[in-house]
């Protein structure tokens, strides 16, 4: 409990309630080095829950090498598919994209860039993804018997997916409202493709390719 309210005050909420400045910018130019602590909170809760679930990843390798492919692939066609329909979506409003953001100009910069993004999608996935929903279930869940009262046990722990996703989502609220709705749905795909691989790394490739193209995009 403790620790659940400790990551909760000093992770997950501030970036929901961080000032908004339309002029800042996003500055991938330089090592971020808020990423460090969150890094090592991301290693530390996948340390902790690595060997609760074993990973069909384990087996034979060319069966390892399909099923993480499958599971990446179809994680990262719909990440695409989220953002283009947002982004029609936005067009079709006709509302621009306030986004300014510093593009690395050396090679330097360009490795410190892509440690950034690496670090940021294996916090983000091993917080939202491996950490939040089973935590937010168990502590709202308790003891409830599903044998019981099967429906109000999947709804509240349907409930308890909604609630991790939307704190996933929240975190992109300086981004504006279509950053926070595509980050709901680009949340909900990336923890089905968690629980259907039991496995934190085809998430993690895929959250990453997103995250690298649409900064290069950025170049366009």
């Amino acid at each position: 409990m403790l620790q659940f309210f400790l990551i909760l005050s000093f992770f997950v909420l501030p970036p929901i309630f961080a000032f908004q400045d339309k002029n800042a910018a996003l500055d991938f130019s330089k090592f971020n080095f808020y990423i460090l602590p969150c890094f090592l909170l991301g290693l530390f809760l996948f340390l902790q829950n690595k060997n609760k679930e074993k990973s069909p990843l384990k087996r034979h390798p060319v069966w390892s090498a399909a099923f993480f492919s499958s599971h990446f692939f179809i994680a990262l066609g719909c990440l695409a598919l989220s953002s283009a329909f947002f982004e029609g979506i936005r067009a079709l409003l006709k509302i621009k994209c306030d986004d300014n953001v510093i593009l690395p100009s050396n090679g330097l910069e360009a490795f410190f860039c892509a440690l950034t993004l690496a670090a940021s999608a294996f916090y983000e996935e091993s917080l939202y993804r491996l950490y939040l929903p089973n935590v937010l279930k168990s502590l709202f869940l308790g003891a409830a018997e599903e044998e019981k009262r099967p429906k109000l046990f999947m709804a509240l722990k349907a409930l308890m997916e909604f609630m991790a996703a939307a704190l996933f989502a929240l975190a992109h609220r300086p981004q504006g409202i279509f950053a926070v709705l595509n980050a709901f749905a680009a949340g909900c795909v990336l923890r089905v493709r968690f629980v259907k691989s039991k496995s934190l790394w085809p998430p993690f490739a895929a959250h990453l390719c997103y995250n690298a193209c649409a900064l290069l995009f950025a170049f366009l």
